[in-house]
């Protein structure tokens, strides 16, 4: 996950007839020089002119971040919260402090209300797969981070991260959009992973899977009901079942049927 370190103040307007004393002007200069100590102390004095002046708390939270004074960032983005609730960015950037501070409920809270107020935020869906990772929830993670490219397709972490979740996984199944299975891949002891394919009439898909798996597997080995194809990539098996069509997750029992909506949903957006 993006730490405090990362994220940079962004989507704010300097106004200057704001700043009749210069200290938000110097504040912001010193903060681009990155002397982060002399810009807290310059935004400090902006504050104590104008409590209200959401700009100020903004950067310093950011500077407070650089210098690793945690707390004082969150309750500089609290600050934000209660001048604006309806302020999206201020719960992403409080939340990724939380989970600096492993307070990993409160971020999961603020992230929460983060894509209720701005659905459209790739980084709160990034974040919140970061947060699903730490926590086991694999299949969530997966969906978040597909959110997350499907906002933004050029959010390399969020795609190197959603390929950690895939490699989390002892066993991911696969399943059409009927919710049929039809086989599986599955880690083995030394890190291979191995496809089977089943060859079950409901498998309208078979010849496909084949196909694909039988193109990276290293060996082929066929059993009366399905086959097995070994030493198969994992990145390159989760990007062909994305193109059939078809459905990864950790569930033995299948995904939920809203998650098979939420897929067909953004079935024309590049993940």
């Amino acid at each position: 996950m993006s730490n405090s370190d990362d994220f940079s103040p962004e989507g704010y307007i300097l106004d200057e007839s704001s700043d009749p004393d210069g200290h938000l002007a110097l504040g912001l200069s010193l903060e681009g020089g990155s002397d982060f100590e002399g810009a807290i102390e310059a935004l400090s004095r902006a504050i104590d002119s104008n409590p209200q002046n959401v700009f100020a708390y903004y950067h310093r939270g950011y500077c407070y971040s650089q210098t690793h004074a945690l707390q004082q960032a969150i309750d500089d983005f609290s600050s934000i919260i209660r001048i604006d609730p309806n302020d999206s960015t201020a719960y992403v950037n409080r939340a990724t402090i939380y989970y600096d501070l492993e307070e990993y409920d409160e971020a999961w809270g603020d992230l929460e209300t983060a894509v209720e107020l701005n659905p459209n935020d790739p980084v709160a869906h990034h974040l919140r797969g970061d947060l699903s990772l730490l926590g086991g929830e694999l299949d969530q993670a997966v969906g978040c981070y597909e959110t997350a490219l499907s906002l933004d397709p050029d959010l390399d972490d969020a795609r190197i991260n959603r390929m950690k979740a895939y490699h989390a996984g002892k066993i991911w199944w696969i399943f059409d959009r009927r919710g049929i299975y039809l086989g599986n891949i599955t880690k083995g002891a030394t890190g291979d992973y191995s496809a089977q394919v089943g060859k079950d009439s409901v498998n309208q898909r078979y010849d496909d899977m084949v196909s694909v798996f039988q193109a990276m597997g290293k060996g082929r080995i066929d059993h009366e009901n399905s086959v097995i194809f070994t030493a198969v990539d994992l990145e390159e098996a989760v990007d062909a079942i994305a193109e059939l069509g078809l459905i990864l997750t950790e569930n033995q029992d299948g995904p939920p049927w809203d998650w098979i909506a939420w897929l067909d949903s953004i079935d024309q957006t590049t993940i």
